[in-house]
């Protein structure tokens, strides 16, 4: 049999042990948010992109081309990069476009021939933003002209004649010989006037 005595000292470490089984979830749950409050703190933003191709200041490039740099995240986090390009390192003229992007890549953008631009990449993991993000530039090759065939070369004329001579090769009394005739047609004649 239990004594009252017995039966309160069980029921207290019951008790006890029902609170701490209480406490001890409470605590695990305090301990979660904490650690994820933490994590929020320590969040790092992303990488500032660098390395950007075409190089800052790159010449002669093609009017579609590829924009690349180096990006990231040290936390793992998925990075959004937006893309900003223009005639003017200010991003604020009429042609100034802008691209979003999940790779630090972005494919074929056409350009117009014999121009500079200037374009920067900003980085976002969802919390942080890059800010003071670099501002390179290029130009595009200039259109050239198409090529015009070279002229052909007419073929030597003959100068015109000066004088005429006999020909030796005909009997009696000879006929003279243009030399245009020679030139033009061989066997032609032309009469020179009687010497007097």
């Amino acid at each position: 049999m239990v004594s009252v005595r017995q039966y309160q000292q069980l029921k207290g470490i019951s008790k006890n042990f029902s609170y701490g089984l209480g406490a001890g979830m409470i605590l695990v749950i305090l301990l979660s948010f904490f650690t994820q409050i933490c994590s929020a703190l320590i969040q790092t933003p992303p990488y500032t992109p660098s390395s950007p191709s075409p190089s800052d200041g790159a010449q002669n490039q093609p009017v579609n081309l590829r924009l690349s740099w180096l990006g990231g995240d040290s936390d793992g986090d998925t990075v959004t990069y937006t893309i900003y390009i223009d005639t003017s390192p200010s991003f604020n003229t009429a042609n100034a476009r802008t691209f979003t992007v999940t790779s630090d890549t972005y494919e074929y953008i056409k350009v117009a021939y014999g121009t500079t631009y200037y374009w920067s990449v900003s980085a976002s993991d969802g919390v942080y933003y890059t800010t003071n993000n670099p501002v390179w530039s290029f130009t595009t090759q200039i259109l050239s002209a198409p090529t015009a065939p070279a002229p052909t070369t007419p073929a030597p004329t003959a100068p015109a004649p000066t004088a005429c001579s006999p020909d030796s090769t005909a009997t009696p009394n000879p006929p003279v010989r243009c030399a245009a005739a020679l030139a033009s047609a061989p066997g032609a004649t032309c009469t020179a006037a009687p010497a007097g």
